[in-house]
């Protein structure tokens, strides 16, 4: 009887291991599966919100699942793909567990960028207020990835450390450069702006600084961050768009020029949606003729 008794323990304890470990699986899944339906163009908005229920479910379970739910996660963590880490930080997020998420951190390769992504898109979704001072500690690092995992979360959370943001664009150059101009934008931190001009007029600044420089303007209510070129020539399909989010009537003359030539493209026309010109809407009609832009045109219409 004791035998059959500890057969029977063994049994029920593996079967609610098992569980566990659907329920990650499954929230894995949907996780990956959320990510790739974030890059469908024509997406409905309801379709990711449908996955998010579903994946929050088999978070809650594991939540309430105890320790043995704990153990499941924290041995799927050492060897778990990109949807399982971003399941078992939410978990740690929710259960207020920081010694596991820093030891992930810790051991996080810095390249493996989809990764990276999860961590910093699970603390985005669920960090608890007590972790704030954590954060700060990961802004004043040494090492990029960590300082990158808080300006993400920083920027994405608006949490109210712009002196520390501020700080970092003293430090010499690194990969974090620009996710540090891209956060000071995000959060408006009014004091920025003089620096950013200054950073913005240098010549030997890449265009991938700059072009974050003149977003982080364009968030801080700076005028003429994006003027029409004087030669009027063609600029890069992201310039098209903060044109039509910032720009006034001599913008929407260029972009109709754009758009009427052989130079047109998909953001060139969604720019003019977004300026909401009704001059061109004639142009937008004749591009719904079946041709390369004719859904960027429709889009543009609506």
């Amino acid at each position: 009887d004791v035998c059959s008794s500890d057969l029977l323990g063994e049994a029920a304890e593996a079967f609610v291991e098992e569980l566990y470990l659907e329920h990650l699986d499954e929230a894995a899944f949907l996780y990956m599966q959320r990510l790739n339906s974030m890059k469908e163009l024509y997406r409905s908005w309801q379709d990711p919100e449908k996955i998010e229920r579903r994946i929050q479910a088999h978070i809650e379970a594991l939540v309430r699942g105890g320790e043995k739910a704990l153990e499941v996660c924290l041995e799927q963590m050492e060897e778990g793909g990109t949807g399982t880490l971003y399941v078992v930080v939410r978990v740690f997020c929710q259960r207020k567990l920081d010694e596991p998420v820093k030891e992930l951190l810790a051991n996080l390769d810095p390249l493996d960028t989809d990764k990276v992504n999860a961590v910093i898109n699970a603390l985005n979704h669920d960090l608890p207020v007590e972790w704030h001072p954590f954060v700060e500690q990961m802004l004043l690092s040494s090492e990029p990835l960590l300082v990158k995992v808080a300006l993400s979360v920083t920027s994405y959370r608006r949490l109210p450390m712009e002196n520390q943001v501020m700080g970092l664009l003293n430090r010499p150059y690194d990969e974090t450069f620009g996710f540090t101009i891209r956060t000071l934008g995000r959060l408006r931190v009014k004091s920025a702006r003089k620096q950013l001009l200054n950073i913005n007029r240098n010549d030997k600044e890449p265009d991938f600084i700059k072009q974050e420089i003149r977003m982080a303007l364009l968030q801080l209510g700076e005028k003429g961050v994006f003027p029409v070129p004087a030669d009027r020539g063609d600029q890069e399909p992201w310039v098209y768009l903060a044109m039509g989010l910032s720009g006034d009537a001599s913008h929407a003359v260029y972009l109709k020029e754009i758009s009427r030539s052989d130079r047109v493209c998909n953001e060139s026309l969604l720019a003019l949606g977004l300026l909401g010109d009704s001059s061109s809407v004639d142009i937008l009609i004749s591009h719904l003729n079946g041709g390369t832009c004719s859904e960027a045109a429709s889009l543009a219409l609506h």
